[in-house]
């Protein structure tokens, strides 16, 4: 088995930074972000992209119970498109932080082309218009931290090893 996973909570940071920046300017859910104001909120604030994100408990649990099951994991981030300044901070973080990916992959704007190419099963996300496009190319969806009608659905990383645990 092969799981794509884009594991961080930079829409914790960016949507704090919204109300900062843009005051009565809500954004609910990350599909609903505008790209040209989150480039401008990533930019300013580069450190805490990187080192503000939450290891969202149970991460490292699942990624360990990965290895130790010969399931293949690997970042698929959309981290250096505009930004290509925070792939190393992001490498370091996840080093510091004793995650374990097999591979990763940065600057990705279609992510479904990728998991069809590396072969991916899983994509676990929590952008329904990144899972939207995966699903076209036949690879199961599991959406991160938020409740979907049309992708299942972990609201945590126990409930996303519990959800491959049943598959395996």
């Amino acid at each position: 088995m092969v799981i794509g996973i884009d594991f961080d909570d930079t829409w914790r940071i960016i949507k704090k930074k919204y109300e900062d920046y843009y005051p009565g300017f809500n954004v609910d859910l990350p599909e609903n972000s505008p790209w040209d104001k989150e480039k401008i909120i990533m930019r300013n604030h580069l450190d805490e992209m990187v080192w503000d994100v939450n290891v969202y408990e149970g991460l490292k649990e699942f990624l360990d119970y990965c290895v130790n099951h010969q399931i293949k994991t690997i970042l698929l981030t959309a981290r250096g498109g505009d930004l290509p300044e925070i792939i190393e901070p992001t490498k370091e973080f996840i080093k510091k932080n004793n995650l374990h990916f097999d591979e990763m992959i940065f600057n990705l704007d279609k992510k479904g082309e990728i998991c069809q190419k590396y072969g991916v099963n899983l994509m676990i996300d929590d952008s329904k218009s990144v899972l939207d496009d995966v699903e076209k190319y036949g690879v199961k969806t599991l959406r991160f931290g938020i409740k979907d009608d049309k992708h299942d659905y972990a609201l945590s990383w126990r409930d996303a090893l519990l959800y491959i645990k049943k598959g395996d």
